[in-house]
């Protein structure tokens, strides 16, 4: 015995009778038969290439590349055993024959190689068959030996485990009875050959629990030293699993073929290690490429193919696919292509969808899919424009309900004053009533240019609680009868921003819960106190909004309901835009769209959940910042001030299209400390101005006017006098009015609609500063 890798020429192994070697697809080494038994003298190590046992093999790696490509036939070998001798002058070798068993993939599994000296050939055709049956045990397949004649004399002890029965009641019967009746005549027809390789097919053999299986049979047939067959060597393996999963993948292709064709959407696979790419017909039509999938197998072509994508969404769709490669991020953009068409390129949409494949955590290539969404945005898009002209419509049926009744209170106490005045009575209940009409008036004009973003809002410092309280008293007739509305509002520091805004949420949102509620006759409760975020956040969940509030204190406002709740497939959506669970005509989507973009635009968060009891209703929670203590303001002199003798009564040049309000000011302004000279025409107003510049002490002007707009008359005027205070007065006030206007060198703007008074007053303030030098 020797422990040496290579052995020896007069080793035993060598100069023993036939020797049987049991190889892996490597040709290393798995298990040594020797003399039809187990050699007891000579031991090698599992895992040794036949490179380290014999001393020349040359021409091996030859037979292992054939045995290798095609493991279905038995291929003859002279191996060498020792170098030339004087004893022996020749090269002493064995002549064997190497027999491949494929596995049930038909890939190589194993090698038996069968070594025996070249005079002994008869005797190696009698112990090989001992041989085998040994090697037999050691494999999972069903083997079996046939003589020329058909005749089956071995089978390997897996037979006896499929079949249920014995070896020798196989070896006296056969199989025949186990195979099933429609696939017998095949097995059985005539025609075959044992001096070539035979041809196998699938059959189906009946199991010990009676259940058929497929199974195939693979043959090789044994030749001798000089090439004449004298047995057949067979495996038959169970393959019913792997007919199984073929079949599920068939299937499983067939129903992915069948919702992409419904679907239209077209496949891709691309694999950068390999540079592959594979794409099927639908794929080439969305982008309009005149090829075929079997033209474009390569990434480099697959891309040289693609159409140009429009030069707006080229950023996006670029770094949508860097983000799949450098990332492993799943891959969803859509963007517009310009696709060949007759009359020039098409710009089409389209939609692409991916996942990542990895090896070991790095990205290698990209499975997906790709649709034309071109239709799909048109009729996204004309949804939408119904969805706004519905809203439109609702919001101006509401804006017009509203100045109906502002209007209607106008005149019916416009002419109860009439008739007080005409009886002598005093008209001043009825006059106030007019002027709390006219500020509801402004009220709908400020929501309706809030609710198109134009507006722009003076910040200031209120109680939520008070426009909270504001809101609930305006609200408490219109809901249902049965729906009780309960408010628990202790006064909470102040927040900053606009009071009407916050007061169009408010009424939002209890409009909404007071609907919930009325389903089943429940109660709406208002809270109000004051939060950290820290408190906020530990109770938030991960994805909550309220975890990106930055540290401080708030004021929260929870509005619940003890309706049905808000769907859970429904509750991510209710914030977005034209959303709405109300029957068509009874609900536009915007109420909680706007709300949150208020809410949001004064630093704050709104979020709605759930009450935790099941069909408990729901809770709508807004938490704004406190304000922070405020700097104290530069003293400025004020319109009492002025009153007071800073300047004596001021002669006001003021200059608006609209004839009443001119005349009205005429009227107005002498009353409030200042005298004034009207006009409807700019450019009257400018030669006046032009004419006598020292006469007048401050500009009053309207912002839209035909010939010149009040930005460009007051730039004429201050180019005369730079030192004369202007009051700008607009209906429709934006920041960018207010930038002009200061950049012009205007002192104040004022929104209407608002009373003269507040003009009037606004002219004694910007020009009690002019007269201390501000």
């Amino acid at each position: 015995m020797t422990n040496s890798p290579r052995q020896s020429a007069g080793s035993p192994l060598w100069n023993s009778k036939p020797v049987t070697l049991l190889l892996d697809p490597e040709g290393c080494l798995i298990r040594l038969i020797r003399g039809g038994a187990h050699d007891d003298d000579v031991r090698l190590a599992p895992g040794t290439p036949i490179g380290e046992i014999f001393p020349d093999p040359s021409g091996w790696d030859d037979r292992l590349t054939r045995l290798r490509l095609d493991p279905f036939t038995t291929v003859h070998v002279d191996v060498p055993v020792a170098a030339p001798t004087a004893a022996t002058p020749g090269k002493l070798a064995r002549a064997g024959t190497a027999i491949p068993i494929p596995g049930d993939d038909g890939q190589l599994d194993h090698i038996v190689l069968q070594l025996g000296l070249a005079h002994e050939v008869g005797e190696q055709q009698v112990t090989t068959e001992q041989q085998f049956r040994l090697l037999a045990e050691t494999l999972p397949h069903m083997l079996w030996i046939a003589r020329l004649d058909g005749t089956i004399e071995y089978y390997s002890p897996q037979w006896a485990e499929f079949t249920g029965k014995s070896i020798d009641d196989l070896l006296a019967h056969g199989i025949h009875g186990l195979v099933h009746p429609d696939d017998l005549p095949a097995l059985m027809r005539p025609g075959r050959s044992v001096d070539g390789d035979i041809p196998t097919r699938p059959y189906r053999l009946r199991r010990h629990d009676g259940v058929y299986r497929w199974v195939e049979a693979l043959v090789n047939p044994v030749r001798d030293d000089d090439g004449t067959t004298w047995r057949v060597v067979g495996s038959t393996s169970d393959i019913a699993d792997r007919l199984a999963a073929e079949q599920e993948r068939r299937d499983l292709n067939h129903q992915l073929a069948a919702a992409l064709a419904v679907s239209q959407l077209g496949r891709f696979t691309t694999d950068r290690r390999t540079d592959r790419a594979a794409v099927d017909q639908r794929y080439l039509d969305i982008l309009g490429i005149d090829a075929t999938p079997e033209t474009l197998t390569s990434r480099a072509a697959l891309i040289a193919a693609w159409p140009p994508i429009h030069a707006d969404d080229q950023g996006r769709h670029d770094d949508a696919i860097a983000r799949v490669w450098e990332l492993g991020s799943e891959l969803e953009v859509e963007f517009r292509v310009m696709r060949p068409g007759e009359n020039g390129p098409q710009e089409r949409w389209v939609s692409l969808r991916a996942r990542p494949e990895m090896v070991d955590d790095e990205v290698v290539g990209m499975v997906g899919v790709l649709g034309d969404v071109t239709d799909q945005r048109k009729e996204d898009a004309a949804r939408l424009r119904s969805q706004k002209r519905e809203a439109l419509g609702t919001l101006v049926g509401g804006i017009a309900h509203d100045f109906n009744n502002v209007i209607g209170a106008i005149l019916s106490n416009a002419a109860v004053a009439e008739e007080e005045i005409a009886a002598g009575d005093s008209p001043a209940t009825s006059l106030a009533e007019i002027r709390r009409g006219a500020e509801r008036a402004g009220d709908v004009v400020r929501r309706l240019l809030g609710f198109s973003r134009e507006g722009d809002h003076e910040e200031q410092r209120f109680d939520l609680s008070d426009v909270t309280r504001e809101a609930c008293e305006l609200l408490r007739p219109t809901l249902a009868r049965d729906v009780k509305l309960r408010c628990a509002l202790s006064p909470a520091p102040d927040v900053l921003g606009s009071s009407s805004e916050l007061h169009q949420v408010v009424v939002n949102l209890v409009q909404n819960a007071g609907h919930a509620a009325a389903d089943g006759g429940g109660n709406v409760d208002l809270a109000i106190d004051v939060v950290s975020a820290g408190e906020l956040q530990a109770t938030a969940s991960s994805d909550d909004p309220i975890n990106q509030l930055p540290g401080g204190r708030y004021v929260r406002l929870q509005v619940r309901d003890d309706g049905a709740g808000i769907p859970p497939a429904i509750l991510t959506r209710i914030f977005d835009p034209f959303f709405t669970t109300k029957e068509a005509g009874q609900g536009t989507g915007l109420g909680l769209a706007a709300a949150q973009a208020i809410v949001r635009n004064h630093g704050g968060e709104i979020t709605a959940v759930n009450r935790q009891r099941p069909d408990s209703g729901a809770v709508f929670t807004v938490v704004l910042p406190v304000a922070s203590t405020p700097a104290g303001p530069t003293p400025t002199p004020t319109a009492t001030a002025a009153r007071g003798g800073l300047v004596a009564r001021p002669h006001v040049l003021f200059v608006d299209d609209e004839a009443p309000l001119a005349r009205l000011a005429a009227r107005a302004f002498p009353l409030h400390g200042c005298t004034v000279e009207v006009f409807t025409d700019p450019v009257e107003a400018l030669a006046a101005f032009q004419a006598t510049p020292a006469r007048f002490d401050a500009l009053v002007t309207d912002l839209s006017m035909p010939h010149l707009s009040g930005l460009e008359l007051a730039a004429e005027i201050l180019a005369v006098r730079a030192d004369i205070p202007v009051v700008l007065s607009s209906g429709y006030v934006t920041a960018e009015n207010r930038a002009a206007a200061a950049a012009c060198g205007i002192r104040e703007v004022v929104a209407k609609p608002c009373a003269l008074q507040d003009v009037a007053d606004a002219v004694l303030r910007v020009t009690a500063r002019a007269a201390v030098g501000m």
